[in-house]
């Protein structure tokens, strides 16, 4: 990496040209290399992107009877933008939303016609407690039917004032949700993370969904500090 001390004209000059660096420092500006390698892409990427080409394909190969089946229920499929807001998407989106969500379940065949849409009951208000003293608690208001389940994901422990924007988690659990409204999740969350100190945030990721129409329709993220 090499120092340059830049004159009056570039000494204000900050940001990436074609892969360099203008960055300010003690000594003065300095000019770096990106360091980035195009190309290159996790594993998880790498086969999240093999599904959605799999799941392309088996799309082009229905007919036009069996794309109107994904088409007609689009009124019943909800997505959500980055801001939060719903809309309607497509038949397309709808076919790949499940598809993709149940190849992350198990192999499956190629999904052909949407299974009847089975809403599950909305959990309402979700919370999570963690004491060491009695383990780790989800709580909801409202309990589920027979059918009704959860999908569990967790994250690692990480101290209070730390961004979890970006946490990345790991699926621990899959629980049926039907007449209960509490569900202790402490031997799924620490065979995963192990046991967190006290002071530490956990986060779960929890979502609701039918057994028969196995697609994530409730999601909701909760955090606890940990106390004894």
């Amino acid at each position: 990496m090499a120092r340059v001390q830049y004159g009056v004209i570039v000494t204000e000059l900050k940001g990436k040209i074609q892969g360099q660096v203008f960055q300010g420092g003690n000594v003065g500006y300095v000019l770096r290399n990106k360091g980035y390698t195009k190309g290159i892409s996790s594993e998880r990427r790498n086969n999240a992107a093999t599904i959605q080409s799999a799941n392309a394909a088996a799309w082009r190969s229905l007919t036009d009877p069996e794309r109107a089946t994904w088409t007609a229920i689009v009124n019943d499929w909800v997505f959500y933008d980055k801001f939060g807001v719903a809309y309607i998407g497509t038949g397309y989106q709808v076919y790949m939303a499940y598809a993709n969500y149940l190849k992350t379940i198990a192999p499956t065949a190629p999904v052909i016609s949407p299974s009847p849409i089975a809403v599950p009951t909305d959990p309402g208000t979700r919370t999570l407690v963690y004491s060491l003293a009695t383990g780790l608690k989800l709580n909801w208001i409202n309990a589920g039917d027979v059918t009704d389940s959860i999908v569990i994901f967790g994250a690692a422990p990480v101290s209070p004032g730390r961004n979890t924007n970006d946490a990345r988690y790991l699926r621990i659990g899959y629980e049926g949700a039907d007449s209960i409204t509490t569900l202790d999740i402490t031997t799924q969350y620490t065979s995963v993370f192990g046991v967190p100190q006290i002071g530490q945030r956990v986060i779960i990721r929890v979502f609701w969904q039918d057994v028969d129409w196995m697609y994530p329709y409730y999601e909701s993220i909760v955090s606890a500090i940990v106390t004894a």
